[in-house]
């Protein structure tokens, strides 16, 4: 009996660590995503040229006499072509108060809990200057590695928000044709792995392949205004691991994602942007139990993001985000999130 006492007790324990590690991995997923969304939003501010001058490669001298034209014809100032750059290292940190952390359903739920998130980004890629393939048409080829981190509950100093800590590791590939300043069509591959912090460290929580694709249109308004309209499309090839041997399946995260989206852009002093969105996001369930799941995800909200030149930026941001699904047992929350950030970007 007391074999059979302290058996139970052990397997108790193990399946309270294994829902631990379950909600481990549906919070990270979520916030994972979720900074996703926001990043690619900010990411499309400058998608287009339209927004940035450009230098010409000539440049028309005026006259210095009457009639010179006629005489000597035009003449030019001839602007250097700048040497091609290969590599782009980017940089960014930014720091947000999240109302409801831990996605609890409704403010009463006794999982209710907000906090600060610190989340830094380190970026290495091989992404050539563009190519003008055809007239008006350009390709912005990028292949690289991304790695985050996110750190929870650092103003509380709560242990327990610590344990929240997660890593993202990310390869990528992706190619970009922006046609006559105003279509961009996308298609690439990221291969995402989240890691958590608990003992043993750096177990991982979730891995992911995932193909995407996407176009956007931007409608110019004025000079300094714009508004883009966006659909995105990916499907998720997930291992979630498995927890216990026999229980649950390894790919039942597996989904399709289609993403649609609307940005207003105002431009003011020519370097401050301000930007209102919305975005609208389906995930379609695949596999096993969650073959029938659908989870709708609202995100609204406005950036404001001042460039102090082509390499450095700083920007303050607010959203609401809200997740409903066909099922009453999923994950359903809403929560919202403000905060800032600072971003550095070299081309070399």
């Amino acid at each position: 009996m007391q074999v059979l006492g302290r058996l139970s007790i052990l397997c108790l324990g193990l399946v309270l660590s294994s829902i631990t590690i379950v909600v481990a991995q549906q919070r990270a997923i979520e916030d994972f995503e979720t900074i996703e969304r926001l990043e690619g939003l900010q990411k499309r501010i400058k998608s287009s040229d339209y927004f940035n001058s450009t230098t010409p490669e000539t440049i028309d001298v005026p006259e210095l006499f009457a009639s010179e034209r006629e005489d000597l014809g035009p003449q030019f100032i001839v602007r250097r072509i700048p040497r091609r750059k290969w590599f782009d290292a980017y940089v960014d940190t930014q720091y947000f108060y999240s109302s409801n952390v831990n996605l609890a359903k409704n403010s009463f739920d006794a999982n209710h809990q907000d906090t600060a998130v610190w989340v830094n980004t380190l970026q290495l890629a091989i992404a050539p200057d563009p190519y003008e393939i055809f007239e008006g048409v350009a390709l912005y080829p990028s292949v690289g590695f991304r790695y985050q981190w996110y750190n929870y509950g650092l103003l509380q100093g709560d242990d327990h928000l610590n344990r929240l800590d997660f890593d993202s590791q990310t390869t990528f590939a992706e190619c970009r044709f922006v046609i006559d300043d105003l279509w961009v069509v996308t298609a690439g591959f990221d291969w995402n792995r989240l890691v958590g912090h608990e003992e043993p460290n750096y177990q991982e929580l979730y891995r992911e392949y995932k193909p995407h694709w996407g176009v956007e249109r931007l409608f110019p308004l004025a000079e300094d205004k714009a508004v883009s309209l966006g659909y995105h499309s990916s499907y998720h090839f997930t291992d979630v691991g498995e927890i216990l041997p026999g229980l649950g399946q390894r790919d039942r995260n597996d989904r399709m994602t289609h993403t649609f989206s609307i940005v207003y852009t105002q431009v003011f002093f020519e370097k401050l942007f301000v930007q209102p969105f919305y975005n609208f996001e389906l995930k379609d369930f695949m596999a096993g139990l969650n073959g029938d799941l659908e989870e709708q995800v609202h995100l609204a909200g406005t950036s404001v993001t001042y460039f102090f030149n082509d390499w450095s930026n700083v920007r303050a941001f607010f959203t609401y985000t809200r997740q409903n699904s066909n099922r009453t047992t999923s994950l359903e929350y809403e929560k919202w999130d403000g905060g800032g950030g600072l971003s550095l970007n070299f081309r070399f």
